[in-house]
């Protein structure tokens, strides 16, 4: 049931985990790796994610109550103008 957040692929992800039997888990794994670094993913996988060619950061809040919100921001790899990328509110 743990978030994790992983910067060492260079790209943009933002999901729940499936589990085997299909179902999501009630952790979140954040990749947020394009800081800079040229993009893992190339333009033309085959399985590319909205936002695989983003540069992205992770803004975290916590709040006193254990409620946590996690909003990505970034901007495309032709340099756009910032946008909210994807959030969550994970309950404590």
């Amino acid at each position: 049931g743990a978030t994790y957040f992983a910067g060492h692929q260079h790209i943009f992800n933002m999901r729940k985990p499936v589990k085997a039997d299909g179902s999501t888990s009630p952790s979140w794994q954040v990749i947020v790796g394009s800081g800079g670094s040229p993009f893992d993913v190339k333009q033309t996988a085959g399985n590319q994610q909205p936002y695989d060619r983003y540069y992205a950061w992770a803004k975290v809040k916590v709040y006193q109550s254990g409620k946590v919100q996690i909003d990505a921001y970034g901007f495309n790899d032709a340099f756009g103008a910032t946008k909210l990328l994807q959030s969550a509110t994970l309950a404590h």
